[in-house]
């Protein structure tokens, strides 16, 4: 990522069965996320409290952990179970603050495929924002979700005329954010090409007050958030979407090998 000049969270340290609870203790905020990890799970920010000198632990599921001796309980426990990634704390971009008031990240993710003709493009991307309630044990969105239109960057209207969502669609995507977006995208293109030989790729990354900066990138996404932007029958939908081309090739590849 470095010779390509993208910018990443900044790693800390990784834990291993060796190491010590005290560790986690640095006076400043950190998150925590399984280097193997899936769906938020086991993933917390320890946030600590210059005035009081005081810690807490916010699960991205879960409640959230403020007395001494269960927080280093939850630690010993959570060092043996898992292998962790402890990385800086982003902030937010100060335009998106009309958007999300929580204490978490908005975050970008962006789906970009190869095609046929071996071009790389991006065919897919949300906006999410945190949810303020996510401890049920079964619910398994943590954010809420704004697919936005690929070529003017404002939430994608397909999705607001058919989306059943119970929060506000009409939010407005600012100047400011649109930039971030558009050199979020360039990211995510030049490092499906240059770094991974992969069919598809869903990238995260945050929208920071320095631009965006790359959090992950996934190889294992569920194809049904397509249907966020298509009608259900996408093969017959609008050949001017690249997710729908890119259906279609996928598609038309099985058919010839069946």
């Amino acid at each position: 990522m470095k010779k390509l000049n993208i910018p990443t969270v900044k790693t800390i340290f990784i834990t291993d069965n060796n190491t010590e609870v005290e560790t986690f203790f640095r006076g400043d905020n950190f998150f925590c996320k399984p280097v193997c990890g899936s769906q938020s799970k086991n993933a917390f920010e320890i946030k600590y409290f210059s005035k009081e000198n005081k810690y807490e632990i916010h699960p991205i599921i879960g409640q959230k952990i403020i007395k001494e001796n269960e927080i280093t309980a939850f630690l010993k426990q959570i060092i043996k179970s898992e292998k962790l990634l402890i990385q800086e704390n982003l902030q937010d971009h100060s335009s998106l603050s009309e958007i999300n008031d929580s204490d978490e990240i908005t975050t970008i993710r962006i789906i970009t495929a190869e095609f046929k003709d071996k071009q790389i493009k991006p065919i897919y991307m949300q906006l999410e924002v945190p949810l303020e309630t996510k401890h049920e044990k079964t619910f398994r969105q943590f954010y809420k979700i704004y697919p936005l239109d690929l070529v003017t960057f404002d939430v994608a209207e397909e999705w607001k005329l058919k989306t059943e969502v119970n929060y506000e669609t009409d939010i407005k995507i600012t100047g400011d954010i649109k930039k971030i977006i558009s050199e979020s995208i360039e990211y995510s293109l030049k490092v499906h090409k240059k770094l991974l030989k992969l069919k598809s790729v869903a990238f995260d990354l945050a929208l920071t007050p320095d631009g965006p900066v790359m959090i992950e990138a996934n190889y294992n996404w569920n194809i049904e958030i397509l249907y966020n932007i298509i009608e259900t029958e996408a093969l017959n939908y609008n050949d001017k979407l690249n997710a729908t081309n890119w259906l279609k090739g996928i598609f038309h590849e099985k058919q010839q090998h069946i």
